[in-house]
């Protein structure tokens, strides 16, 4: 398949792709290492998961992370077309369509860092218009004031909620 005719990944794809530690773990090693055995990929793995040197790494822990990965992780990917298993060989890459996956690992999902901002100009509005209601330069009194900056927070924070939730 050439880059122009690869299939685009779904997100929810590729949501189930990087679902397991093990295919996160193997796709970013990719990336820093570009080329890997499978072998040398399992005793990364497995120091990783086992908080160890990689020389540290005994057989069976090997054993059991190279089992993992060849027979369900790497044919998983391999089958997305997100990284290249030669069998003959046993080296890994990255494909092209492992772009789409690589900003998900950093930090989950691709966020929209407004709702800080949001948040935080909302506060600084309340602020403004306690300040002012309590010296009276604005009618209606601090208590409305209030009342109204609290409904804003609580629609705004309930808006935020609503997103998150709509977004998993």
């Amino acid at each position: 398949m050439s880059s122009d005719d690869r299939r685009v990944l779904s997100q929810d794809e590729v949501f189930e792709l990087l679902s397991s530690s093990r295919r996160r773990f193997l796709l970013s090693y990719l990336e820093e290492e570009h080329e890997e055995t499978l072998v040398d990929i399992a005793v990364a793995m497995a120091a990783a998961e086992e908080g160890i040197d990689p020389e540290d790494v005994d057989r069976e822990a090997r054993k059991r992370t190279y089992v993992s990965l060849y027979q369900t992780h790497v044919p998983r990917l391999d089958e997305a077309d997100v990284i290249d298993y030669d069998p003959d060989t046993g080296n890994v890459t990255l494909t092209p369509a492992a772009d789409e996956m690589l900003p998900y690992l950093e930090s989950g999902v691709p966020s929209d860092d407004r709702w800080p901002y949001v948040y935080l100009a909302l506060g600084i509005a309340g602020a403004i218009g306690y300040g002012l209601a309590s010296i009276g330069a604005v009618p209606g009194g601090a208590a409305t004031v209030l009342g109204t900056v609290i409904v804003v927070i609580v629609l705004a924070s309930a808006t935020q909620l609503r997103q998150r939730y709509a977004d998993r």
